[in-house]
């Protein structure tokens, strides 16, 4: 006996064995976190490592002062002291014209949606925060995949163009994006919510209504950009609405299983079954501010019918066979089956001969099963576990006293208790089990209460348990048809509220047709594993024969999971090269936003995804700002090579107790000839006076360490000098070496002098990193040209300028790839300095610098960009443009003077734009005082 699986239609079976009363363990729900993590070298408190949502709430919009007071103690625990001081000092002093941050327009912005439909506070804040960050360059980013041991990655999907565009233009422009926290980009795996998604816009008082959509999370996918959009979901069930305001224009052409017409609609007057138009609402309602929505209320439906307008089975097994072929094929994603067979089975209970109903263990006719082996080469089926009432948590089986009352009579009484042996699938959702062929591609769901609690009516999934699945099915809420006359759903208005496993498969059946959107080269036995792979248990630790594998999760199934690796053009991997061992860490002469630069990445399950491989360097502005004060006495005196047989000089790094010697050198004089030999160094020692390594690579801002170098300057006839020079060390924690050959004209009043050089990093360029599928293919080659004129107007006043260009090489292991056009680079600086300002033997000194900046560089990276119409992975070739879009400027100005026998200079810089901001410029001010003895 076939029948519809709705609590309405069916009568409960029941087993009568045993009395005791397994109630099911009420769920304590895990606590909300709002994912919004921090890189784990930037925590304070190693387990404070997520803002919660009593964080989030505790912000305060009254007004600007309590913005700022609630904001900054929100941050305290998480920042360190320097950035929360640069953190309060940007936050007070921000810009209206400038920040959208600014705590006036954030509160008149938060209170401008207050009482607006949909509206989130806890998500308000929660972008608030995320935008905050970014905007003064704090590293905190929203995430979606946490890793405990490997810190914290933010992956994002990829989607079709159209629905990246409509993303970009929500409200808040859908910050999906965020930086790899790891310092080549790191992360990737299995699991994790969506709250770092703005879930909050689509949690209407329409989605609301059906409460199922967020026991699924199905909001976390529509965040992602699916709907079920251009995805077929067939249902086999009885006739349909095709007229409902929820489900106009839902509905391909439909399929008459009894007479093979296309006549599907419920005819009006005999209309006593509105069950497949319930159902076809869960999956597909419009989400049109009316009622309710579908799961998946993008797709499309194909109404097959197979029973009649009062929900009696109508069909042969031949013509079922005929309906099952046409609600499967390559058109169609998943098949929906909310019906099932059972038989009157009797036993014993109380000493009494009783009988209930249970499903039949048997196979399907012959003509069907070959119809199912069939479908599930292209479809996925799913089938509603049945409403026996056969479950060993709660299930309430209704008994009857006699075979006929059984049929059709009223029960007279209940076993309000299960024994474990008999959690029993429906006869059709186990069927797997029976046939071997339509594992992998076959699903049956079990019916879940308000409580995420297996309903009283609903079966256990039993041996079915490795591919039953558990989802809402109690006070579900969808569309009644206009027609119906009959007395179940409790209709007004064309919609109404059912029980029933028939209600929870649809669940399922529109969860598919979004996974099948986002992924639509997934073949049903991978969108059937990634199901049940991502469930949320319930019950029993692990798969039971009661929940089965748990709650169907949206959230999850849209998260990526396994093994992230990075892909080529047409889904090729590049090696076996993952998220965890690729990355590119670009310096801090390179200017550009990380979130734009994504490459395509596959999971576990051939999903494809965009990954955001970049980071940026922090600024050296403190180093610089030591290179400044180094150089601002240093001046020009090394090009007239001095008058002493020996010269011995120290410098200094570090501060405070740290301070050690930074570098000494010793030269050699014989009247032509000048060789000199010096190396920086770090221990412990006297502090003296300070000299810089005039290189290429102490122009890049990274930390020289261990550095060697070798002078030879040779004089020449007509006041020319020519020197030779070589460097070696680290620059930045990689080894470099560098040569350089500088000639030089001195005149009674200038000094004209040109610089050719060569610079060879041996794992990087320009101090940026890469690695896996990244990594270099050679050391990268730099070659540079720069000039410089020093120009003296009196014997006091002395102006330089100093003029260079680069062009750097680079050569990637993977050409196919990544690669990189050649690297152009300058910088400029002018001073002005004047002797005898205040007293004898003074001097102040003004200048302007451009610092090192990459005028050009274009990355191109072969790979792919979500899927193609046709299911295929989207193969592009992205070009990034790495170079500066702005001129970051140092303005400075310095003071020196003798007392006694000590000299003491104080020195003043202004730092503009540094060039690795990637979200506002910001300028600041940096002094020091030198005392040298």
């Amino acid at each position: 006996m076939s029948k519809l699986f709705n609590k309405q239609f069916l009568a409960l079976g029941a087993c009568v064995f045993l009395t005791a009363n397994n109630a099911a363990a009420e769920k304590t729900p895990p606590p909300e976190s709002a994912e919004l993590v921090l890189a784990p070298n930037l925590s304070r408190t190693a387990n404070s490592t997520q803002i919660s949502v009593n964080d989030l709430m505790a912000i305060d919009f009254t007004n600007s002062e309590a913005l700022i007071g609630s904001t900054i103690y929100v941050l305290s625990a998480f920042l360190t002291e320097a950035q929360l001081e640069e953190l309060t000092v940007s936050f007070q002093t921000a810009d209206p014209d400038f920040s959208e941050n600014h705590p006036q327009r954030v509160i008149d912005r938060f209170n401008s949606l207050l009482g607006t439909e949909g509206f989130n506070e806890k998500e308000f804040k929660f972008e608030f925060l995320s935008k905050l960050t970014l905007d003064f360059g704090i590293a905190l980013a929203r995430v979606q995949t946490v890793l405990a041991e490997k810190g914290s990655l933010e992956i994002v999907e990829s989607v079709d163009h159209t629905a990246k565009q409509k993303a970009s233009e929500t409200e808040f422009g859908d910050l999906i994006y965020a930086l790899p926290l790891l310092a080549l980009g790191a992360g990737g795996g299995g699991g994790g919510g969506g709250s770092g998604l703005n879930t909050g816009q689509y949690e209407t008082s329409e989605y609301s209504a059906q409460y199922g959509l967020g026991k699924i999370s199905a909001s976390t996918a529509y965040a992602r950009g699916y709907t079920g959009a251009g995805v077929t979901v067939s249902v086999l069930d009885s006739p349909f609405d095709t007229d409902h305001p929820d489900l106009a224009g839902k509905f391909t052409t439909g399929y008459n299983g009894s007479d093979g017409s296309t006549n599907v609609a419920c005819t009006p007057g005999a209309c006593t079954s509105t069950h497949g138009t319930f159902v076809s609402g869960i999956i597909a309602a419009q989400k049109n501010s009316t009622g309710m929505h579908g799961v998946a209320y993008g797709a499309t439906i194909k109404p097959v019918t197979i029973f009649n307008s009062s929900g009696t089975y109508n069909v042969t097994s031949a013509q079922l066979a005929n309906a099952v072929a046409a609600g499967s094929g390559s058109g169609i994603a998943v098949m929906n089956n909310s019906w099932g067979s059972s038989s009157i089975t009797s036993g014993v209970y109380n000493g009494s001969t009783v009988y209930y109903r249970s499903p039949t263990q048997s196979a399907l006719a012959t003509a069907v099963n070959a119809a199912f082996q069939t479908a599930v080469a292209t479809t996925v089926v799913v089938f509603a576990n049945g409403n026996d009432g056969l479950n060993s948590a709660t299930g309430r089986v209704p008994i009857w006293n006699s075979s006929a009352n059984a049929s059709n009579g009223t029960s007279t009484g209940y076993i309000g208790s299960v024994p474990t042996t008999l959690n029993v699938a429906s006869t059709e959702g186990r069927q797997p089990l029976v046939n071997s062929n339509l594992a992998g591609a076959w699903l049956t769901v079990a019916a879940l209460d308000s409580s995420n609690v297996i309903a009283s009516y609903s079966n256990g999934c039993g041996d079915a348990q490795a591919f039953c699945i558990s989802a809402p099915g109690s006070g579900i809420y969808s569309t009644v048809d206009l027609a119906y006359s009959g007395s179940g759903y409790s209709p007004s208005g064309g919609y109404g509220t059912a029980d029933g496993t028939s209600f929870a498969a649809p669940h399922v059946a529109g969860a598919i047709a979004l996974l099948k959107q986002q992924f639509p080269n997934l073949t049903p036995q991978q969108l059937v594993t990634l199901i049940l792979s991502t469930a949320t248990d319930l019950g029993a630790t692990g798969t039971d024969p009661v929940y089965g594998v748990g709650m169907l999760n949206l959230s999850a199934a849209t998260t990526p999971h396994g093994t992230l690796n990075l892909s080529g053009l047409s889904g090729l991997r590049v090696g076996n090269y993952t998220v965890d061992t690729s990355g590119i860490s670009l310096s801090n002469v390179f200017t550009t936003d990380p979130s734009k630069v994504e490459v395509g990445v596959l999971d576990s399950y051939d999903r494809a995804y965009n990954w955001l491989p970049l980071s940026i360097s922090q600024s050296k502005n403190a180093q610089n700002l030591a290179d400044y004060v180094e150089s601002s006495e240093a001046s020009s005196t090394t090009a007239e090579f001095g008058e002493l047989d020996t010269r011995v000089t120290f410098g200094t790094t570090g501060s405070g107790t740290s301070k050690r010697i930074g570098s000494y050198e010793i030269a050699f004089y014989d009247g032509s000839v000048v060789s000199a030999f010096s190396e920086r160094v770090s221990s412990n020692g006297p502090i003296t006076q300070s000299s810089p390594i005039d290189s290429f690579a102490s122009n890049l801002g990274n930390d020289l360490t261990g550095v060697g170098v070798l002078r030879t300057a040779i004089r020449l006839p007509n006041r020319f000098a020519a020197e030779f020079a070589s460097f070696a060390g680290k620059a930045g924690g990689d080894y470099f070496s560098e040569y350089k050959v500088s000639f030089q004209k001195t005149g009674d009043e200038f000094l004209a002098g040109l610089d050719v050089g060569s610079y060879r990093e041996r794992n990087s360029f320009l101090g940026s990193k890469s690695t896996g599928a990244f990594e270099l293919n050679a050391p990268s080659n730099t070659q540079y040209l720069r000039a410089r004129l020093s120009y003296d107007f009196s014997e006091r006043v002395n102006s330089t300028l100093s003029i260079g260009k680069s062009l750097t090489s680079v050569s990637f292991k993977h050409a196919n790839f990544i690669s990189m056009s050649p690297i152009v680079g300058e910088q400029a600086t002018a001073d002005l300095a004047i002797k005898d300002v205040f007293g004898a033997d003074d001097r102040m000194k003004f200048s302007v610098m451009m610092p090192f900046k990459v005028r050009k560089a274009d990355m191109s990276i072969n790979t792919i960009d979500g899927y193609a119409p046709d299911g295929s992975y989207f193969s592009s070739q992205k070009t990034y443009d790495l170079s500066s879009s702005r001129v970051p400027l140092t303005l400075g100005i310095g003071y020196a003077a003798s007392v006694g026998k000590a000299r003491y200079s104080l020195d003043l810089k202004v730092v503009s734009g540094t060039s690795n901001q990637s979200v506002k410029d910001k300028q600041t001010l940096l002094f020091a005082l030198q005392q040298v003895f």
